[in-house]
């Protein structure tokens, strides 16, 4: 540590965990589960309300700190917000931390958990059984740190803080885009309320659809898993890794760069532009992303499943596999306990209505481009983010000054 104006102190001194929350119980909160956090976001908002029985409580604000495994391992750590009345509660295995009056910024303490610092010695004292294993409140008196003071502190958040903003606005963004492409989906494909419709239709095994349209099977216009990385042939120094755990409903948190002949077994999937890569495993979970224009070096795991249309425009495609409807049904086919999965050919034999040429042609030249100007946004967001991350321990250690 480096800073001029810095104490060391315990971690336990510095930040509130579990603070006090007056909430009255049998009434309604709102309520935050484990699965609502997620690793590529800051932010975490409730996803039901509830009424209080026990569990977590917290306000806006406060920082929700997985702290079991493997949840704490995948960094499941956010600042939640949109609290109703500004308070709430949620998981038993979530800890709470929250700034310290005169002593530590609320919006620094969330930085300063996402540290690497603090999250690996959260995970080297975790205690338990394997695979329920957590750590304990108690166990932060033993980590001290050297800490900035109040001001230096406020500095820190606001430029991690900036950062955190332009991602979060690209991802609105996104959101918004992807939300249009949908509704335009729909419009044209479930409503058949397209460009130059008839309203003449005809009668089909799954019921009527327009004039000129024909229904077929995913697999008449579309391949599955049908590019491999091979050692022998791609001849490549290094691969760009992206495991199921990283992705989540379009987004890909984190690329893992291994040197060839060192990448885990399941580093499989090539993948080429327009492709639709979706989980096998708990389908419905919404572990998916679309590649545009990948590099070569991209390879995603075995536990996604490659989808490449053929006869039919990418952007048709990507919006039938990654539908509502669509994810309904992975989940009811999906076999196994804990972990249900889907045999990709199950997802092939899935009934598709196919719309005529011009239609699809016209819907791919107003869509693409919502897909294109995404992929821009999410690229962005990654230098964004590998600045932040560069930051971050370099700011907590004080080995940047700040004028």
């Amino acid at each position: 540590m480096s800073f001029s104006d810095g104490m060391k102190i315990s971690f336990s001194d510095f930040v509130e965990i579990n603070p006090t929350i007056k909430l009255k119980a049998g009434e309604e909160y709102s309520f935050v589960e484990m699965k609502d956090l997620d690793a590529t976001q800051k932010f975490v908002s409730p996803s039901a309300k509830r009424k209080l029985t026990g569990g977590s409580r917290f306000q806006n604000g406060d920082t929700l700190f997985a702290r079991i495994t493997p949840c704490l391992e995948n960094g499941k750590i956010c600042q939640v917000k949109n609290l109703e009345n500004g308070v709430g509660f949620g998981s038993t295995e979530f800890l709470v931390l929250r700034g310290k009056e005169k002593v530590s910024a609320t919006e620094f303490v969330y930085y300063l958990s996402r540290w690497n610092e603090v999250r690996n010695f959260a995970v080297q004292n975790m205690i338990g059984t394997s695979g329920r294993q957590r750590v304990g409140k108690d166990a932060f008196k033993n980590l001290e740190l050297e800490f900035p003071k109040l001001k230096t502190q406020q500095r820190i958040a606001s430029i991690l803080s900036s950062l955190d903003d332009a991602i979060e606005l690209n991802q609105q963004i996104n959101k918004t885009l992807g939300d249009m492409a949908k509704a335009i989906f729909k419009e044209w494909f479930v409503d058949f309320n397209f460009p130059n419709a008839t309203g003449k239709f005809q009668e089909s095994e799954i019921g009527k659809i327009p004039v000129g349209w024909k229904v077929g099977k995913i697999v008449d216009v579309c391949e599955v898993n049908k590019n491999t990385l091979s050692k022998k042939s791609d001849k490549l120094e290094w691969i760009d890794y992206i495991e199921i755990s990283e992705v989540s409903k379009g987004l890909i948190g984190k690329v893992t760069r291994y040197n060839l002949g060192e990448e885990p077994s399941r580093a499989k999937r090539k993948l080429k532009h327009g492709d639709t890569v979706l989980s096998t495993v708990r389908p419905d979970r919404g572990s998916y992303f679309l590649a545009i224009n990948p590099k070569e070096t991209d390879i995603a795991s075995t536990g996604f499943a490659v989808f490449s249309a053929t006869k039919v425009p990418f952007s048709f495609m990507h919006l039938f596999l990654t539908d509502e409807v669509s994810f309904k049904y992975y989940g009811q086919v999906a076999n196994g306990g804990a972990y249900p999965a889907i045999n990709p050919n199950t997802i092939m034999e899935m009934d598709l209505i196919i719309p005529d040429d011009e239609t699809l042609n016209c819907f791919h030249k107003i869509v693409e481009p919502f897909f294109i100007q995404i992929q821009k946004n999410i690229e962005e967001n990654q230098s964004l983010i590998n600045l932040r991350d560069t930051l971050l321990p370099k700011l907590m250690k004080g080995e940047i000054e700040l004028n």
